[in-house]
């Protein structure tokens, strides 16, 4: 499955203008960029704590943020990084075409993530991070397998046992994630996953609609 290309941005009173060569043109809902924060306003803002989880575009991580009270998160990519400061863009309301920016040093955001003008309802804390791991997973999978030859059936188990025994979590978050994981599908649901990437580290790919959705986020802001 490929990508369209990023091919127009043209700013509107509404948004952005994006068009590519094999889809129409769309209205994306951007508010306006505000002038840089001094360090002096940054240092008066109250923080909120963020969890760096791997990004499943690869180059910067990606920062979650539970919404209080219960188990789901808004999750935050990089968009752009000024001098003192980063901008991260919520990844879901991407999905509906909106941007919803935040301002982040490190791993803490500048306002709370809760009360932006979200479009999206989050996602599940540990849905998300489960597919994380799986494709943090692979991704190590594919650089080892140029030096091991672990079938595609060993390196599923291995995984399992690594969620079920040695991930940073504790014991019951990690019995959740393991249900989590078998609910989206036993070794012959992931099979070709890992046959991927413990086979063929040069053309392996991992498709979900997570990735998509990144890294078309990223390709049209970065354009």
């Amino acid at each position: 499955l490929e990508i369209p290309s990023d091919s127009s941005r043209t700013p509107s009173p509404t948004g952005s203008s994006v068009s590519c060569s094999s889809c129409p043109s769309v209205v994306i809902l951007e508010p306006p960029r505000r002038k840089p924060f001094s360090p002096e306003e940054l240092q008066s803002r109250k923080r909120f704590k963020g969890e760096k989880q791997v990004s499943l575009r690869g180059k910067h991580d990606v920062l979650v943020y539970q919404i209080p009270g219960t188990e789901d998160a808004y999750v935050f990519c990089h968009d752009r990084t000024n001098v003192h400061y980063q901008i991260f863009q919520c990844v879901h309301c991407w999905e509906f075409k909106k941007v919803t920016p935040i301002l982040v040093i490190g791993d803490e955001f500048l306002e709370d993530p809760d009360k932006l003008d979200h479009c999206c309802l989050g996602t599940n804390m540990l849905e998300d991070r489960v597919k994380r791991l799986t494709h943090k997973w692979l991704m190590n999978l594919r650089e080892e397998s140029k030096f091991c030859k672990s079938s595609p059936k060993e390196e599923y188990d291995n995984f399992l046992k690594w969620l079920r025994d040695e991930s940073d979590e504790d014991k019951q978050v990690r019995k959740k994630m393991v249900k989590i994981f078998k609910e989206s599908g036993r070794y012959k649901e992931h099979r070709k996953l890992f046959a991927r990437c413990a086979m063929s580290p040069v053309t392996g790919t991992i498709v979900t609609a997570m990735i998509i959705t990144e890294k078309v986020f990223l390709q049209v802001l970065q354009a």
